[in-house]
């Protein structure tokens, strides 16, 4: 798959490859794809693979009100509360604008 998806522009983008890795259960495989997602298509990507870092990275930059929320929705009080802090400063940011 990896080869194909050298081998030229894909017509249909990279997030169909992101997601059936995940499918197939091989996150490992998806990160290879991650990258190459269009931005509009990144929160979706990193959400799908379990990477919440690279979601709200990717939705800060974007300064997305809807892609911070869902990343929002996705993170733990208990285990994410710098992730979450950060999420809730740049919506705040983002609905100033």
């Amino acid at each position: 798959m990896e080869k194909f998806a050298k081998s030229k522009k894909s017509p249909i983008g990279y997030l169909p490859f992101v997601e059936v890795c995940v499918k197939q259960h091989n996150k490992y495989e998806a990160k290879k794809y991650v990258s190459k997602v269009t931005p509009e298509q990144k929160v979706k990507a990193h959400l799908a693979i379990g990477d919440l870092e690279g979601a709200a990275e990717a939705a800060i930059e974007r300064r997305s009100e809807g892609e911070i929320s869902t990343v929002l929705s996705r993170c733990s009080p208990t285990t994410d509360r710098a992730l979450l802090e950060r999420l809730n400063r740049a919506r705040s940011t983002a609905a100033k604008k």
